[in-house]
């Protein structure tokens, strides 16, 4: 039987949410994987699991061109 709509919506709705959520408060991401895997164990939703790249914004500034002298 395939999913509803309806579904589809919620669990894109909360994919979209955690990733945001951890992408603003990395110290938070096991929280968040927790609630993506009690959602899996009580509702049946299978949500996409957060791989962000590991490291450091000062690492990002190293390797990416900062515009018009943007970068401090």
């Amino acid at each position: 039987m395939g999913r509803s709509p309806c579904s589809e919506r919620v669990t894109h709705y909360l994919d979209q949410t955690f990733y945001n959520l951890t992408t603003v408060a990395l110290h938070d991401w096991r929280t968040y994987a927790e609630m993506r895997n009690l959602a899996h164990e009580k509702y049946g939703i299978n949500m996409t699991e957060v791989h962000l790249p590991s490291g450091t914004l000062e690492q990002v500034r190293q390797i990416t061109p900062c515009p018009l002298g943007w970068c401090l």
